[in-house]
């Protein structure tokens, strides 16, 4: 079975949440976009800094409508994978091991 695609057609989880990562990111760093590769690109040689790192870690949570509570704990499971692996998958794919970010995002998914 391939991996590029799920059943529904559409692509698989931590890639969906690559993207809105990817455009968190790209607001947060001011930069363009398509500047961002998913697998490849670093948040810190983006321009990236700890602060910076929260707050896109607090929009992603925000927009995946993860709660206060557990929203602490995946808070520090993402900023210690960001410093393991600053790419936009490495954080999609700890977002959906922690069981969040299967479906698409509340409300700014055409942002």
């Amino acid at each position: 079975m391939s991996t590029d695609v799920a059943p529904s057609g559409e692509p698989p989880a931590a890639e969906a949440v690559a993207g809105a990562v990817r455009r968190i990111w790209a607001d947060v760093l001011e930069v363009d976009v398509e500047s961002i590769d998913i697998q490849h690109s670093d948040f810190f040689e983006l321009g990236g800094y700890s602060l910076l790192a929260l707050q896109s870690i607090g929009r992603l949570l925000a927009e995946y409508g993860v709660d206060e509570v557990a929203s602490v704990e995946l808070e520090g499971a993402l900023l210690n994978r960001l410093f393991e692996d600053a790419t936009p998958m490495a954080q999609a794919e700890c977002l959906v091991a922690a069981g969040h970010g299967g479906a698409a995002p509340g409300g700014d998914a055409g942002r």
